[in-house]
């Protein structure tokens, strides 16, 4: 009805109309005007004949924010249906969905939060969300598993990490990988290397050792020895 005219021919749809108050409509204009100038308001939106659907995404627009998912972004893969916005965040309800964590999704979310509307995992149970909830990799997840420094440490105790390296030539991504796990902690770093990228392995990395080896099915091989060696005896 935004766009019809009334007049006194128009008698008819008067019950349509919503008679207000003009002095409230005033002081609410008034009201709108001045948030907008202080920068509390972000967006602001005429509902028009648009319909509330489309005035809350366009809203969402010019705000940047995504509700949900932002407007174009499938919400079970992250890809993006012919265009969508950049927004600067994202408010979500009950679980995070793949679009939110993966990429070109995660990278159009901007900051992404999950809002507590207090369904819980009741609305999991009675099928509000098509899915088991998913966890965002992070210190929140895997923190308190996280084997920490004592005053007893050694690097023994702080795990081995094994990388397997490619063929000379080709070593880079495993002296990355190997720099990584000692970065993060690892007590004891070893590459895996075959024989004829040896020394370029060994040019480039310190404190981490090398081992020759020359495919990843002789690693398995020395690993499952290593197990079955370690396995207690039965006394059967």
């Amino acid at each position: 009805m935004a766009s019809a005219e009334f007049d006194e021919e128009s008698e008819s749809k008067r019950p349509t109309v919503q008679v207000g108050d003009p002095f409230a409509e005033k002081l609410l204009l008034e009201a709108c005007l001045e948030l907008m100038a202080s920068g509390a308001v972000i967006a602001i939106q005429d509902m028009g004949a648009a319909g509330l659907t489309c005035s809350a995404v366009e809203m969402g627009a010019k705000g940047d924010l995504g509700v949900d998912v932002p407007s174009g972004v499938d919400g079970d893969t992250g890809a993006v249906r012919g265009a969508a916005i950049r927004a600067v965040e994202t408010v979500t309800f009950v679980t995070f969905k793949p679009g939110h964590l993966l990429q070109p999704g995660r990278g159009l979310c901007g900051q992404l939060s999950l809002a507590d509307i207090g369904t819980g995992p009741a609305a999991l149970e009675a099928g509000l969300a098509a899915r088991a909830p998913l966890d965002r990799n992070g210190p929140d997840l895997w923190g308190r598993d996280f084997p920490r420094l004592t005053g007893a440490s050694h690097k023994y105790t702080r795990g081995h990490a094994l990388v397997l390296s490619g063929p000379a030539t080709k070593t880079g991504a495993a002296r990355l990988a190997a720099r990584g796990a000692l970065r993060v902690g690892a007590g004891l770093v070893t590459v895996a290397s075959p024989t004829a990228a040896l020394p370029e392995n060994a040019a480039h990395l310190t404190a981490i050792m090398l081992r020759p080896c020359e495919s990843a099915a002789t690693v398995s091989n020395r690993i499952s020895v290593s197990a079955s060696a370690r396995a207690p005896i039965s006394p059967d």
